[in-house]
């Protein structure tokens, strides 16, 4: 079956970026695999069973469906490893029922074999290259620090546009009005699994005597009924809480944030102890006991110190860099900020990855043993990752 990362299969078009030379050289002799599911037979007599998962393509017939116009239909399949029944593993079957090949796929472990076996080198992991296409600059739209509403679910539905022809907001799109549901009722505090969107500003819509259209202004972090409105030209939220709610809605934008060292925002924090600073009343000070501490007022200074040292851990890294920049330290520092701010605890970046990554920003050649970008890159990686 397909592996529990889901980056075992990949296209052509995807692994072509992960090596300098053309992709026909490495893949012309590897299996190529289809997405199936379906029913296969020994022959036309037997009496046919069902497969599902990652099968080999073993015989192909390309039809004409319009003028300049094919399609590639499954005639026979291999079963493999990756499948249902990894017992018939390489025994070829005949497909019962017509299966149209949308799209082949190459298995990663095979394409890597083939790398090592041409002496080829990996410029860059898979799982490291971008897969989908966007409809804006990333980079570009990566240097915003705050979305409207109406901007944020643009771009989860990816019709957020950055060229010199923008998308007309006024032509009606299901995908933008749903996301922005959603993103509506996380701000109000009334989405299903009490998951709260923290905003930098946040207005709401009302409709006054005469009809006419207002808006009115209310504090961050303010819980809102279900049938508030929501001004989705006005509130904003900041590119954290935007990447927060992705994550949550598993909503892939191509956006980072870079200071990422804290999960919880002090926008949470700032609106959490604000609460509890409301729940105590001024007497519960005077009498509470000198050997039973109030657990709120506890929790509050607990609050206030987080909220201080957070603060002054986001004003040092506002910087994001030394006072004098070597190329040695610009290397360690994009070198972190690519591999090691956000990365995945269970999946760690590998130490040749990092260190041909520096190895690249210094111009030195990676097929010598180079010390300083060893050093640099032990130097860079977080205490908590312990190496086998």
């Amino acid at each position: 079956m397909e592996s529990k990362n889901g980056q075992e299969f990949y296209t052509e078009a995807h692994l072509s970026k992960c090596i300098e030379i053309p992709i026909y050289t490495v893949t012309e002799g590897l299996n190529k695999y289809v997405k199936f599911k379906g029913l296969l037979t020994e022959n036309v007599e037997s009496t046919p069973f069902y497969v599902d998962g990652y099968l080999i393509i073993d015989e192909a017939r390309v039809t004409q469906t319009g003028e300049d116009e094919y399609e590639d239909k499954l005639v026979r399949a291999k079963c493999s490893k990756y499948c249902s029944r990894p017992k018939l593993e390489n025994n070829s079957y005949i497909v019962s029922m017509p299966f149209l090949i949308e799209e082949a796929f190459i298995s990663y472990s095979e394409f890597k074999i083939a790398l090592n076996k041409f002496g080829i080198p990996l410029i860059e992991e898979a799982e490291n290259v971008q897969t989908k296409d966007f409809n804006y600059d990333v980079s570009l739209v990566n240097r915003k620090s705050n979305f409207i509403v109406e901007d944020a679910a643009k771009i989860a539905a990816n019709i957020y546009y950055t060229s010199h022809t923008p998308f007309n907001s006024d032509f009606p799109n299901p995908l933008k009005n749903h996301y922005m549901e959603l993103l509506s009722d996380c701000i109000k505090g009334t989405n299903q699994d009490d998951f709260k969107l923290h905003t930098i500003e946040l207005w709401c819509s009302y409709n006054d005597e005469f009809g006419d259209r207002y808006s009115k202004l209310y504090d961050n972090g303010t819980y809102l009924k279900q049938k508030a409105v929501i001004d989705y030209k006005l509130t904003i939220i900041s590119k954290r809480e935007f990447l927060r709610w992705c994550e949550y809605e598993n909503i892939y934008t191509g956006l980072t944030y870079e200071l990422r060292l804290f999960e919880e925002s002090i926008e949470a924090l700032k609106a959490e102890n604000e609460k509890l600073k409301t729940q105590i009343r001024p007497q519960a000070f005077q009498q509470a006991s000198p050997s039973m501490p109030n657990n709120d007022n506890e929790k509050i200074k607990e609050l206030n110190k987080k909220l201080g040292q957070l603060t002054d851990e986001s004003s040092l890294l506002k910087e994001n860099s030394f006072p004098i920049m070597t190329p040695k330290l610009k290397a360690a520092l994009n070198a972190q900020n690519k591999f090691w701010l956000s990365y995945d605890e269970n999946n760690p970046p590998l130490q040749k990855t990092v260190k041909h990554f520096i190895e690249k920003e210094l111009g030195l050649d990676s097929l010598k043993e180079n010390r300083d970008a060893a050093e640099l890159t032990r130097a860079i990686q977080p205490e908590e990752i312990k190496r086998k």
